[in-house]
């Protein structure tokens, strides 16, 4: 039997335990849109418990879509079990990986990166497998995913922006006007990344010497994909484009757009309820105000953050909060006592 669970607006790691064995859990790279697919071995009569555990508080509207598909069946081909088979391999692999990268395990067998790849491998393997013509939509889908673990987990920028693009054109093919934007959005964040890479020319230099042009270009697609979002409703895609297109401008040191840009998401996450999203916006306020010389401002904004989220929600982003507002309240008094120019 195929287990699959369709996320729609929120993010999660499946555990599936058959009546006789052990569980098995899945995840996938793609965040709130992603299929998770298990594989498991039951009789006709064996109770099958599945359960789906949320890595952020789940937002209004957010869905969770389970189906049990058959995989014995007559009319599945051979070639497509082998597909499915190869899919919920990297299911597999992708989920141990995080629980190691979370610290919720240790690495026994394999570090995160090997499994972080072996899952990319296998993903590669059944994309290839599926016909080109016949089979777009998953072909699409697996697409976005490498190019998400690429991204998000094997830190390979240019090869992300690559699978990206393809995953771009294969859901524009299937009339998916929704996944072409999130690869789209991908695609925007890859640049962003490799913008800051050093040249390959010249490993000495700081920066790319095509850095600025790739994030003009980031900060377009950026733009037309949070304009796409806002008149579908998709306020959530679209305030995570406009805080991006903040961080675009951040990293060309255009502080003042980063901040309009980082207002723009913070209204669309207070209008949605959604605190974390609010926590992360404020604090990237509070590092352009900082940088601006208004270290007051700064502290204000990183305490605020502070209040938005609890630490066991989400512990990296509340532990990165407490260190700026450490670090910005260590300039402030500096500055106060002359110590430190301008913060």
């Amino acid at each position: 039997m195929l287990l699959e669970a369709m996320e729609s607006g929120v993010d999660v790691t499946l555990e599936v335990t058959p009546a006789f064995g052990a569980t098995l859990v899945a995840d996938n790279p793609v965040r709130r849109s992603g299929v998770q697919r298990v594989l498991i071995h039951t009789g006709p009569t064996g109770a099958v418990s599945v359960t789906a555990r949320a890595k952020l508080h789940a937002g209004i509207g957010s869905r969770l879509y389970v189906r049990a598909i058959d995989a014995e069946t007559a009319s599945l081909s051979e070639g497509c079990r082998n597909v499915l088979e190869g899919i919920a391999a990297a299911d597999s692999a992708y989920a141990s990986a995080q629980q190691i990268s979370n610290g919720q395990v240790g690495a026994t067998v394999a570090s995160a990166s090997d499994l972080y790849g072996l899952a990319r491998r296998n993903y590669e393997l059944a994309f290839s497998h599926l016909d080109s013509e016949t089979e777009v939509p998953l072909r699409a889908e697996l697409a976005h995913v490498i190019a998400a673990v690429l991204y998000q987990d094997l830190k390979q920028w240019q090869e992300s922006a690559q699978w990206s693009v393809r995953a771009a054109a294969l859901f524009a093919t299937a009339h998916d006007a929704y996944g072409r934007a999130r690869a789209q959005a991908l695609q925007a964040a890859a640049w962003m990344e490799f913008a800051a890479l050093p040249s390959p020319g010249t490993a000495a230099e700081v920066t790319r010497h095509d850095s600025h042009e790739l994030l003009q270009r980031a900060k377009e697609l950026l733009a037309a994909l949070a304009s796409f979002h806002e008149k579908r409703g998709e306020f959530l895609d679209a305030a995570l484009q406009r805080n991006n297109y903040g961080l675009a401008s951040y990293y060309e040191g255009a502080y003042e757009a980063a901040l309009r840009s980082y207002t723009k998401a913070l209204v669309l996450y207070e209008e949605l309820g959604y605190a974390y999203g609010q926590a992360q916006v404020t604090q990237n306020i509070a590092l352009a105000q900082r940088d601006l010389g208004r270290v007051s401002t700064a502290l204000t904004a990183y305490q605020h953050a502070l209040q938005l989220i609890r630490v066991e929600e989400s512990p990296k982003l509340y532990a990165n909060v407490l260190n700026n507002c450490g670090t910005a309240g260590t300039k402030f008094v500096r500055y106060c006592h002359g110590l430190h120019p301008c913060g």
